[in-house]
């Protein structure tokens, strides 16, 4: 299978994955892509994720402590 620009079958395909180490800052992973990027990676994969199912609303501190790691939809939309 083609995928990448890779055969599968004779090339291994490197994706990166970003979970929250970008700590919710669209910012950082501008800044990281090129560097992913410039390190082979073919793809990147992120980890999405919605803070209402993680952490009830019933404890604030921790809702508000969720939701600062969660990136938006619009996060991922092409400007």
């Amino acid at each position: 299978m083609i995928l990448f620009n890779k055969d599968t079958e004779k090339e291994i395909v490197v994706i990166a994955e970003i979970g929250v180490n970008h700590m919710g800052s669209l910012s950082w992973i501008l800044n990281m892509l090129p560097q992913i990027k410039d390190s082979g990676a073919d793809a990147v994969k992120f980890q999405l994720f919605t803070p209402d199912l993680y952490a009830s609303r019933s404890d604030p501190q921790r809702h508000s402590q969720v939701s600062n790691l969660a990136l938006s939809k619009n996060d991922f939309l092409v400007r």
